[in-house]
C-alpha cells in the first residue's frame, strides 16, 4: 500500500515522530512439529488449568491439519484430523453443560461452514466433541471465533467473522440432549476484511484488525448500538493478529503483529491507545528466530513455572519443518523496556529488579480464580472472568467429563 510508505517518508522528513527501535526478547520454548507433518497458518488459544498451571494446554487451529494441542513445554499432546479446515479456535471457562460448568473450546470450520464445540477430559487432557448446532447462518463462511461472557447478563457469546468482514454474534446455550446451540443475536460490518480479533471482557469491547484502515473497537454487548471507532489508525505498519495483556480492569497492552514484518507492536490498552513500542524474537540456542509472525496469543495469568506472570506465544511463519509458535515470558518482555512495562501481580524496578506485589505464585493453591476457587470439579457455578483479555480459560483439575457428541465428519483422533 502507498499510504504506509508515505507516512514512513514523512517520519523521515520530520513530519511524524520516528518509531523507536524494537527491543529483542529471546524465546524460552517452542511448539514441536506435529508428528513431522507440515502445518498451515494457525490461530491459537490457551486452556489454563487453574489448579495445576503446568497442565495447561496450548491449542492451535491449523488450516492444514485440524486441531493440535500442546503441553506448556511445547510438546504435542493431541491432534484431531478432519476433512474440515480449522481456521480459528477460542476457549472460555465456566460454560454450563449437563448440570455442571466446563471449559468450552470452539473451532471455526471453514469447510463445513460451522462452529464446532469441544470440552476437555481433565485427566487425559484430551478434547471431546460436543454435539449441537452452534452456527446456523446460511451462506456464512466463519474464519474467526472469539468467545465472550457478558459482564451485564452472564450470558456467553461467540463472535465469528467471514472473509468479507461481516461479524455475527451468537448466544451459546446448552440444550437438553447435552449439546450446545447458537442463536444469532447481532450482525455488523467491520468495514473490510478482518485479520485479527481479540475480546476485552472488562471493557466489554471487541478489537478488530482491518488491514486497510487500522484497529477498530466495537461494543461487545449485543444491545449496545454504539458505532465502531478506530482505536489505532493505520500508520507505518499494517496490523494483523491481535492479543491483549491485562494488568487490571483498566490497564494493560494491546499487541498486534504487523504485515510483512518481524515486529510485534505494543499499544496502551487505554484510549487513545498510544504505541508503547515493539519487539522482535531472536534465535536462542536451538529455538530459531521468529519470521513474519501472523498471530499472537497472550495471557497475564500463571501458566507454569516458566511463565508465572503471563506468556506471549508468537507465530513463526518461517519455521522448519513447519510453522510453529515461540513461547516468551511476559516479565522478560516487560524488563526489556525502559521504564519496564506493567506486569500483573508484579512491580518492576526501573533497573529491571522485581518487587513481589503479594499475588500468589503459580504453584500456590490460592493462585486460581479471583474469587479464590481453583476450578476443581468444573469451577464455580457462577465463575468470575479473570480479566486477562486473552483467549484463555481454566481447566478443572479433577473429575472426568464423560461427554459424547457429534464432531466433524470423517474425523479421526490420534494422540501421542
Amino acid at each position: 500500500m502507498r499510504i504506509p510508505r508515505l507516512l514512513t517518508l514523512f517520519a523521515a522528513l520530520g513530519g511524524l515522530p520516528a518509531a523507536a527501535q524494537p527491543v529483542s526478547v529471546p524465546p524460552l520454548l517452542e511448539t514441536q512439529p506435529v508428528s513431522g507433518v507440515s502445518g498451515g497458518e494457525s490461530e491459537a488459544a490457551l486452556l489454563r488449568d487453574a489448579t495445576f498451571p503446568e497442565r495447561s494446554l496450548f491449542l492451535t487451529a491449523d488450516s492444514a491439519l485440524g486441531i493440535a494441542t500442546y503441553l506448556m513445554d511445547g510438546s504435542e499432546r493431541q491432534v484431531i484430523n478432519s476433512t474440515g479446515v480449522a481456521y480459528a479456535v477460542d476457549v472460555i471457562d465456566g460454560f454450563p453443560l449437563s448440570g455442571r460448568t466446563v471449559p468450552l473450546v470452539v473451532v471455526a470450520n471453514g469447510t463445513g461452514r460451522t462452529l464446532n464445540a469441544y470440552t476437555v477430559d481433565p485427566v487425559q487432557l484430551a478434547l471431546i466433541p460436543v454435539g449441537g448446532t452452534l452456527l446456523s447462518a446460511q451462506n456464512f463462511d466463519p474464519r474467526t471465533v472469539n468467545l465472550y461472557r457478558s459482564g451485564v447478563t452472564g450470558k456467553i457469546y461467540a463472535f465469528t467473522a467471514n472473509p468479507g468482514g461481516t461479524v455475527q454474534q451468537l448466544e451459546l446455550k446448552s440444550i437438553e440432549d447435552g449439546g450446545i446451540s447458537g442463536t444469532a443475536v447481532r450482525s455488523f460490518e467491520a468495514g473490510g476484511s478482518i485479520a485479527g480479533v481479540v475480546v476485552d471482557p472488562d471493557q466489554r469491547a471487541l478489537f478488530i484488525s482491518v488491514p486497510d484502515t487500522g484497529i477498530w473497537r466495537f461494543p461487545a454487548e449485543p444491545t449496545d448500538t454504539t458505532a465502531g471507532t478506530v482505536a489505532v489508525p493505520l500508520g507505518t505498519s499494517v496490523p494483523r493478529g491481535l492479543g491483549l495483556y491485562t494488568v487490571d480492569e483498566q490497564d494493560g497492552y494491546l499487541l498486534a503483529t504487523t504485515d510483512q514484518s518481524d515486529e510485534i507492536a505494543i499499544y496502551d490498552r487505554r484510549s487513545p491507545h498510544a504505541q508503547v513500542g515493539s519487539f522482535t524474537v531472536p534465535q536462542k540456542d536451538s529455538v530459531d528466530q521468529v519470521d513474519r509472525p501472523r498471530f499472537v496469543e497472550v495471557t497475564s495469568v500463571p501458566v507454569g513455572k516458566n511463565f508465572p506472570n503471563g506468556m506471549i506465544a508468537v507465530h513463526d511463519a518461517n519455521n522448519a519443518p513447519s510453522q510453529n509458535y515461540k513461547f516468551i515470558s511476559w516479565v522478560e518482555l516487560a524488563k526489556a523496556f525502559t521504564p519496564p512495562l506493567q506486569s500483573r501481580g508484579l512491580v518492576l524496578d526501573p533497573d529491571g529488579g522485581v518487587v513481589d506485589a503479594g499475588v500468589p505464585d503459580a504453584g500456590s493453591p490460592d493462585a486460581g480464580q479471583p474469587d479464590g476457587s481453583t476450578g476443581i470439579g468444573g469451577g464455580p457455578t457462577n465463575p468470575v472472568d479473570e480479566g486477562c483479555g486473552c483467549s484463555s480459560a481454566s481447566l478443572p483439575g479433577l473429575a472426568l467429563l464423560a461427554l459424547v457428541g457429534l464432531g466433524w465428519g470423517g474425523r479421526r483422533r490420534r494422540e501421542r
